[in-house]
């Protein structure tokens, strides 16, 4: 005699002791369903479907969640060997999975500049500056290129909101000065001298420019002050002082 066999219930629950007897209660009281197949999510045809798919969401959510990005890292290796057409490859690839990826787009611009392209790299710095206003490496590099590119009035303007974001880093001030100068705007310059010697006071070349500026604007006992202030550094140094020893004698 063979024993009929049972269907298996869609889903079974097992009741716990408490359940049985409610006027008692049991420690270890539990409800078990049993998983049906139908309780099984199975993938859709709206999910992806290939691996290439599949791969290029994982690297788009570790780029945006985790700050994790190959390609990024890959443009580093390249930029570091010097292979900046590579770099830029790589780079964009970064971008086009991740387009809020910032350090890309600076990291972008600089390659750009050693490709001597410019116009591209500027567009680079811009698009990083929009991602985040007050990110001083955005106006910082960006002023700098535009500096060496001859555009002293735009190289001014985002070295001045580079000093908004981040007044500690001495390059600022510097490359600053160094625009104002250019469009003999020498009291400025040397005002942003001063501020970059508060960052570097030990540097004779900083001292030895801010007093220029000084000069160059009529200011002849500010000039006294910052050259007197060189030559305590450098009493005897490479670069000789002592033509500038008459005027700190007419101005005290």
């Amino acid at each position: 005699m063979v024993a009929a066999s049972l269907p298996c219930p869609a889903s079974l629950t097992i009741a716990s002791p408490a359940s049985r007897h409610p006027h008692r209660t049991h420690r270890r009281s539990a409800v078990f369903v049993f998983p049906t197949a139908t309780s099984i999510v199975e993938p859709t045809s709206s999910s992806y479907s290939d691996d290439h798919g599949l791969k290029r969401w994982l690297l788009k959510t570790s780029s945006q969640w985790l700050g994790l990005s190959p390609e990024f890292g890959r443009g580093n290796r390249w930029y570091r060997a010097r292979q900046y057409d590579r770099a830029v490859e790589s780079y964009d690839r970064a971008l086009d999975l991740d387009p809020n990826l910032r350090s890309a787009w600076l990291r972008r611009g600089q390659a750009l500049v050693k490709l001597e392209r410019y116009s591209e790299a500027i567009e680079s710095y811009d698009q990083a500056i929009a991602l985040r206003e007050d990110d001083v490496w955005g106006w910082l590099l960006r002023g700098r290129l535009l500096y060496e590119r001859e555009r002293f009035d735009e190289a001014a303007n985002s070295l001045e909101r580079a000093g908004d974001c981040d007044r500690h880093r001495p390059e600022v001030w510097i490359y600053l000065a160094r625009s104002l100068e250019r469009l003999n705007r020498f009291l400025d310059a040397a005002l942003a001298y001063q501020q970059a010697l508060v960052l570097r006071p030990t540097d004779l070349d900083l001292h030895l420019r801010c007093g220029s500026a000084f000069t160059a604007c009529g200011r002849d006992a500010e000039a006294a002050k910052t050259y007197a202030a060189a030559i305590a550094i450098a009493p005897r140094p490479r670069r000789p002082l002592g033509t500038l020893r008459p005027l700190l004698s007419s101005c005290r």
